[in-house]
């Protein structure tokens, strides 16, 4: 059969389709774009009524702790021992002069070099073009060394606050304490016996109406019905395709609806009636170009332009996303667990109990968001695909179309078993965090509570086939 019948040339707008071809995949954009809207609004509301399970949590810690410390001299105590702690934290970073930590390290080397320069008197060789310095350079060193002086009076200033902290009594007495009034306890109480009983509505709601498999099947449906889409196209452009061909396009989209079933998904599909004399479905992805109307045949180099290149480019920019986004949180966890134990050496223990509350909430989110395992993940499968196209760029003067369909199933191979190992990692994970919560809504608390380390996929971070940034580029039809 004829699979496509091009009236327009290259980049214009008035392109037709054989009729069943159009049909076919008219059919499975309209699956794919149900299935995605509905992934994506289940996703956030998945993490959305988790995020309240994990601040009513926290709150309770809190209160409950402020139930039984009714000294203010503890109180102010705990302030003062606080900000000294976040002035030393804030002079460190003024030393040291950047978040980054490449300009760190060679902020550091300099200030040692010229350290070492005054020490031992001896002179560094400058060439001719660096014996002059220039005025951004004389500026960036006035500002380094306001900001070392600044950074340095921090430093003095939280030592200073921490040597009053031992006056805490005194200053109470002359400052004023306060009284905690009759009414004011009842409601403290009534507060503390409703936050738990919210925790484990919110935990029963979101187990009934809201489970992890809701979003997790429809992304996996939406991500089968893509794969098989761009197969076809390049099929299209080096061969001619068959009634066979586009009835195994619809039994894919078949296979996807079922999959939900096999994934237990309970929610209800959402999705607009399917009207083929409407014209071509347009895909909802948000990468997809104005020139590529998501039907037109695909040879190699659109491939990977359209395909290949937008996903290599999004795989980075997760993995480096997630890899900051996890030191940062284990840098607050590290923060919190180190002021637990200073709280416990100045004798103000029954505060640590909100700090292990806090790097509780940190963990779960952490392991929630999956950070850690996402960028692992992706890595891995970003080095799979770059080696992919290395061994195809090395023979592609000699490729038939036989080599160009095979590496292109490779490739969709690949990204299909990174989805798979994603969606188990993400329902073992998640178990984990669900048993977790239940244990939170119960007071317990602790980082030991989570191990995100155990699990080897990409846990409750989008799949890595997820909305790719758009790429500039134009659409080659093929003539027939």
């Amino acid at each position: 059969m004829s699979d496509s019948i091009v009236t327009g040339g290259a980049g214009t707008s008035s392109t037709e389709y054989d009729k069943g071809y159009e049909t076919a995949l008219a059919y499975a954009w309209h699956r794919f774009n149900s299935y995605d809207r509905q992934s994506g609004m289940l996703k956030a509301r998945y993490q959305r009524i988790r995020l309240y399970i994990i601040v009513t949590s926290l709150l309770t810690t809190i209160l409950s702790v402020m139930s039984v410390v009714e000294d203010s001299s503890r109180y102010w105590r705990l302030l003062f021992l606080v900000a000294g702690l976040a002035l030393f934290i804030v002079g460190l970073r003024l030393i040291l002069g950047t978040r980054n930590i490449e300009p760190v390290a060679e902020g550091t080397r300099r200030r040692v070099d010229d350290m070492m320069r005054l020490l031992t008197g001896r002179q560094q060789a400058a060439s001719p073009a660096q014996s002059q310095t220039s005025p951004d350079q004389r500026t960036r060193r006035v500002r380094s060394v306001i900001a070392v002086i600044f950074g340095l009076v921090l430093f003095a200033a939280g030592g200073f606050f921490w040597i009053i902290s031992n006056g805490a009594a005194e200053i109470a007495a002359a400052v004023g304490g306060w009284t905690v009034l009759p009414w004011m306890r009842t409601l403290l109480i009534m507060v503390l016996i409703a936050l738990p009983l919210v925790s484990a509505g919110l935990l029963d709601f979101a187990a009934r109406f809201e489970s992890r498999r809701n979003w997790i099947g429809f992304r996996l449906a939406a991500e089968q019905i893509r794969r098989a889409i761009y197969t076809l196209r390049v099929r299209n452009y080096y061969e001619d395709l068959t009634t066979a061909d586009l009835e195994g396009l619809n039994t894919v989209v078949k296979k996807a609806r079922e999959t939900l079933s096999e994934l237990g998904v309970t929610a209800p599909m959402l999705s607009e009636d399917f009207n083929p004399e409407s014209g071509l479905v347009k895909p909802n992805h948000v990468y997809l170009p104005d020139q590529d109307d998501g039907y037109a045949p695909l040879d190699v180099e659109q491939y990977f332009r359209l395909r290949l290149i937008p996903q290599l480019n999004w795989y980075r920019d997760r993995i480096k996303r997630d890899y900051g986004r996890s030191r940062y949180y284990r840098v607050w966890i590290l923060l919190f667990g180190g002021l637990g134990a200073l709280l416990t050496a100045f004798n103000l223990s029954e505060f640590a109990a909100v700090t292990a509350a806090l790097v509780t909430a940190i963990v779960t989110w952490l392991a929630l968001m999956a950070h850690e395992q996402n960028f692992r993940v992706y890595a891995a499968t970003l080095a799979k695909i770059e080696e992919l196209a290395a061994d195809y760029r090395i023979k592609e003067n000699t490729a038939t179309p036989a080599d160009i369909e095979k590496f292109v199933d490779d490739v969709e191979q690949v990204l299909a078993d990174e989805r798979d190992n994603w969606s188990q990692g993400v329902l073992q994970a998640q178990d984990v965090i669900e048993d977790n919560l239940s244990r939170m809504a119960r007071g317990e608390t602790g980082e030991d509570l989570f191990k995100p380390e155990t699990t080897t996929a990409t846990g409750a971070g989008d799949s890595a086939e997820e909305k790719p940034p758009a790429p500039a580029t134009t659409r080659r039809g093929r003539q027939r």
